[in-house]
């Protein structure tokens, strides 16, 4: 899985395959946008950390793609900040907010490419940053995508 951008608050996801002539060929894409004011500096942190932990991973055909397993904990230790993040239906304040809506992203744009998901959890609420049924929850270890 290759990030085409994540830059400027834009979320984007492509999957592609290599083709025989190792040339890639995009099986699904997706984006979705967040902010980057101050404000909201520490989740854009987050998203772009989570980001560049998927960055230009590949499969083996039949291998099975584990967010957690590539993103690895979201903890302080590891960079991450403080920003929101839904726990138990409710907002709060959590360590690697934001990590949701890079494997959101990733999910949508692996639907659209047909790959067969093998676990997802959708969120316990609506998210802003994309549609109802596109959306999953990751937590480090329980939940994964």
């Amino acid at each position: 899985m290759k990030r085409r951008a994540f830059l400027g608050g834009l979320s984007s996801l492509v999957i592609a395959r290599t083709s025989r002539a190792d040339a890639p060929v995009t099986l699904g894409k997706f984006h979705t946008s967040y902010a980057t004011d101050a404000e909201h500096k520490s989740r854009a942190s987050n998203v772009q950390l989570a980001a560049e932990s998927i960055d230009g991973k590949t499969l083996a055909p039949g291998a099975v793609f584990s967010f957690n397993d590539a993103v690895g904990e979201r903890t302080a230790a590891f960079g991450y900040s403080k920003a929101l993040v839904l726990r138990d239906g409710l907002l709060a304040e959590g360590v690697g907010g934001g990590a949701c809506q890079v494997a959101s992203t990733l999910y949508a744009a692996a639907l659209l490419a047909g790959l067969e998901i093998k676990t997802r959890v959708p969120h316990s609420r609506p998210s802003a940053y994309i549609r109802v049924g596109f959306d999953a929850t990751v937590s480090y270890p329980k939940l994964d995508l």
